[in-house]
């Protein structure tokens, strides 16, 4: 049973849902011929349960983000949904400002 429990640690912990595994294996059927199915499909069903109740935010790594000023703009903050079609999942402070972060790349196009 631990190793029941290690698995299913390792399957949630890179964000597939027990319930899109179980859709994948059960798309395979029971037949003895070999099913060839691409990774894509399961990370597809995965997508289709946690889209709807997953919260949305925003965020780029310390190691390559680049501060840039923008001249004029005002500070403020306003509170905004996580998921833009699912008011359930709560809400999030945005706070806008002058200064913004970019990643390294982004920042490069300008």
């Amino acid at each position: 049973s631990s190793g029941i429990n290690a698995e299913y640690g390792f399957i949630l912990r890179r964000g597939l849902t027990v319930k899109a595994l179980r859709e994948f294996i059960i798309l395979q059927g029971s037949a003895k011929s070999v099913v060839t199915m691409e990774w894509d499909k399961l990370w597809s069903i995965n997508k289709k349960i946690i889209d709807p109740i997953a919260p949305r935010f925003t965020g780029i790594g310390k190691a390559d983000m680049v501060p840039v000023t923008i001249t004029g703009a005002q500070e403020s903050s306003k509170m905004c949904p996580k998921h833009p079609k699912n008011t359930e999942v709560g809400e999030k402070e945005v706070h806008y400002s002058g200064k913004v972060y970019l990643e390294g790349a982004d920042a490069g196009e300008l």
